[in-house]
């Protein structure tokens, strides 16, 4: 079989596209405020179907796209996301947590357009892959959403049972943002961790 010789592969296409990640970046930080273009679009479409069409649909180059893809959003905790919680503890904390969880939904948004082509040329799910948004909220949930983070939640829920006032909408926003991030996140990890705490709390009484 002939190999197609209009595709491209990750490392050439990467440059240009990691030029226009960056951009995105910047924009969702508040950097920059140029948008881009339709033909910007267009030619990062482009460039994408390219890499996907490099060889057969299952072949390397997608699973490289789709590591990339991955990555930068990994890096984009690590660098936009995580030092913004820096000695911030409970309600604080909570609250940067919510604005950094909001720009990352765009900053997927904006990702998934740019590497639609995984899933319109079924790759991730000929591989079983979770799609792009279900591998993006849980690599947030991996990295952003530590115990800290749990504990800060389950003490707000705690000073509510005990009759302290606390900001209700801030709560109920970042159980919605574990639910958002997938049910399964909540059932298994953040409502367990409620469960075990208030009963710790309950039992000292």
């Amino acid at each position: 079989m002939k190999r197609n010789r209009t595709g491209m592969k990750v490392e050439e296409a990467w440059p240009i596209l990691q030029e226009a990640i960056d951009k995105k970046i910047e924009m969702i930080e508040g950097i920059k405020e140029d948008n881009f273009s339709v033909q910007e679009l267009m030619n990062i479409y482009t460039i994408t179907y390219k890499i996907a069409t490099y060889g057969p649909r299952n072949g390397i180059e997608c699973q490289k796209l789709y590591d990339r893809y991955n990555k930068v959003l990994q890096y984009y905790i690590s660098s936009k996301v995580l030092p913004y919680f820096k000695g911030m503890k409970e309600d604080i904390l909570v609250q940067e947590v919510l604005i950094r969880w909001n720009n990352y939904k765009r900053m997927t948004k904006w990702l998934e357009t740019f590497f639609l082509i995984l899933e319109r040329r079924r790759y991730i799910s000929y591989k079983g892959l979770p799609n792009l948004q279900e591998a993006s909220y849980s690599i947030f949930f991996k990295l952003a959403l530590d115990v800290e983070v749990r504990k800060s939640l389950v003490g707000m829920i705690h000073r509510h049972s005990k009759g302290e006032k606390i900001d209700q909408e801030l709560l109920m926003d970042a159980i919605n943002m574990y639910v958002e991030i997938g049910n399964e996140y909540y059932e298994q990890h953040f409502k367990y961790d409620i469960l075990k705490e208030a009963h710790k709390f309950y039992c000292s009484y």
